[in-house]
């Protein structure tokens, strides 16, 4: 009787075994191929973050993925990092809907990633150089913001239940409004993030006080 059991224990464990094998080798054959983010164009690699294919990798694959990108800007010139974050806003958008399911300390994770690298290649230029990115950077924000106000109004600024405002999606944040934004994402990135940062903001409310913006 009891080497009956243990027969019947072993085949059942096999046929669980093999059974899980099998679907494990479906949902392998099934699973989308994601390109190497470190092979092909910078902008191949980041326009299929926009795809569906992308939206359909797992959670942890598409952070992976995610930050390797970010990593990857380090190794392109930061004019080139400049140019590549006020271009394609709209693959940019469509490449958020594909993490928004990730958690909030994942996408500070990535957030961190893409703030570091930028921060670094902005401070490694002269101070010449800088001056001329703050610039051009206050200009496209203004040219922005007129843009943006030309626009119909859409559903006025609420206050939904647990106190966090919603915007009309048709106008920009205010400068104080993106820098509240971005001080939640700081208390999680280390000093050097912080101080940088910090320098960032304080260099962009002269820029915009020399352009006579508010």
């Amino acid at each position: 009787m009891k080497r009956s059991w243990v027969r019947f224990t072993v085949s059942f464990v096999a046929v669980a075994l093999l059974a899980g094998g099998i679907y494990g080798g479906i949902l392998w054959a099934r699973y989308p191929s994601a390109p190497d983010p470190a092979s092909g164009t910078m902008t191949e690699a980041i326009s299929y973050m926009a795809t569906e294919q992308f939206g359909k990798l797992t959670k942890s694959h598409r952070k992976q993925y995610t930050i390797a990108i970010a990593e990857r800007m380090r190794t392109i010139p930061f004019k080139d990092v400049v140019n590549l974050m006020m271009t394609d806003q709209a693959g940019k958008k469509a490449a958020a809907a594909n993490l928004k399911d990730l958690s909030k300390e994942d996408m500070q994770e990535i957030g961190g990633h893409f703030m570091q690298v930028f921060l670094d290649g902005f401070y490694t230029q002269t101070g010449t150089e800088r001056q001329g990115y703050l610039m051009m950077f206050a200009l496209a924000e203004k040219a922005a913001r007129s843009a943006a106000s030309t626009q119909p109004s859409g559903q006025a600024a609420t206050q939904p239940a647990g106190g966090r405002k919603k915007f009309d999606e048709n106008h920009l944040p205010t400068p104080d409004q993106l820098e509240k934004e971005m001080a939640k994402l700081l208390q999680t990135q280390p000093p050097k993030t912080v101080a940088q940062m910090s320098q960032l903001f304080l260099d962009m409310r002269r820029t915009r006080e020399t352009l006579g913006m508010k």
